[in-house]
């Protein structure tokens, strides 16, 4: 976005005019080329915080996490010009255009964790998939609810990395008087449901009972342990109400709290069978016979390879393949 003043003067047919603002943008692109690098690198262990902004010229997000001193400091930044026809949509399908831009943009980052995204569009709390009829918003909605996260109002007077990215820096911000409140993800299974149910769990050494739940040892990592049973019926749900996501998402929303005997098998049986996957989703394999070298042959004929294309609709005759 700070070079789009720039960019326009390499399109088809512009004439070339050194305006202000093209002179204010490489002025600043120098000043940043040259001043000392602000990122921390990032920390797969630490909390992972989103902001991200939107405007009439693009999408912008940060990247922050906490580090040892105790201060937020930004990992990564992106930003991205929108499209003609993004640009006449309405407010909240460009914030959430954001949101959905900058996770698909650090998805290796952040599949498998807890995120919390922050974001100045009020609207954008009451985050449900089934309450809008808006087809393209609807499908941002839908990838964006596979991952774990909580959705923070923040004031735009306190957005400005994510601001700055988004749009050109203005003199003056809007006053935002609202508090900032956290609007948590749907939650599958209450704590009673938990306990409930591990009632007939049987325990040996790798467990352990935190706060009254009982916990297996994983990898070096504690699983909330439920029955295969409870496990299967908790598939569905996730699957279902998460807008029939694959099986690699759905190993690392579930697997990311709980395990149970046969989870990774159940998974990929219940996204297999799914009727409304197999009558909606395309599946792309391979068919073709795996390559491997011929040969050598001890005398003539000895190996013949043989391939053939057909199709062809030319002509009148009923031959139409090719070997």
């Amino acid at each position: 976005i700070l070079l789009d003043p720039l960019h326009y003067l390499l399109r088809k047919n512009q004439e070339f005019i050194w305006s202000e603002k093209c002179n204010s943008s490489f002025e600043k692109l120098k000043k940043y080329l040259f001043s000392a690098p602000v990122l921390a690198i990032f920390n797969p262990e630490a909390p992972i915080h989103i902001f991200t902004d939107a405007c009439i010229e693009g999408v912008g997000a940060t990247m922050k996490q906490v580090q040892e001193n105790g201060v937020l400091k930004p990992v990564f930044y992106f930003s991205r010009k929108l499209n003609k026809i993004q640009k006449t949509k309405k407010a909240i399908y460009i914030e959430c255009l954001a949101i959905k831009e900058a996770i698909l943009y650090w998805q290796y980052y952040v599949y498998g964790k807890k995120i919390t995204i922050f974001t100045d569009h009020k609207p954008l709390g009451n985050f449900n998939i089934r309450n809008t009829n808006d087809k393209e918003l609807l499908k941002i909605m839908n990838y964006i609810s596979q991952f774990d996260f909580d959705i923070v109002y923040n004031p735009g007077k306190t957005n400005l990395g994510a601001d700055c990215l988004s749009r050109n820096p203005v003199l003056e911000s809007t006053e935002e008087k609202d508090e900032q409140f956290v609007i948590k993800t749907t939650n599958f299974l209450t704590i009673e449901d938990i306990k409930e149910n591990q009632k007939f769990l049987t325990l040996d050494n790798k467990f352990e009972i935190k706060n009254d739940l009982v916990y297996k040892n994983l990898n070096k990592t504690n699983k909330i342990w439920i029955t295969e049973e409870f496990g299967i019926s908790l598939i569905k749900k996730v699957h279902k109400n998460k807008g029939h996501i694959g099986t690699k998402q759905l190993t690392l929303m579930i697997g990311h709290t709980f395990y149970f005997k046969n989870m990774y098998k159940h998974i990929r049986l219940i996204c297999q069978s799914c009727d409304t996957c197999i009558k909606n989703k395309t599946r792309i394999g391979c068919f073709r016979a795996p390559l491997s070298q011929l040969g050598p042959a001890k005398e003539p004929f000895e190996i013949i390879s043989l391939d053939s294309i057909g199709g062809f609709k030319n002509g009148k005759s009923t031959k139409n393949t090719c070997i």
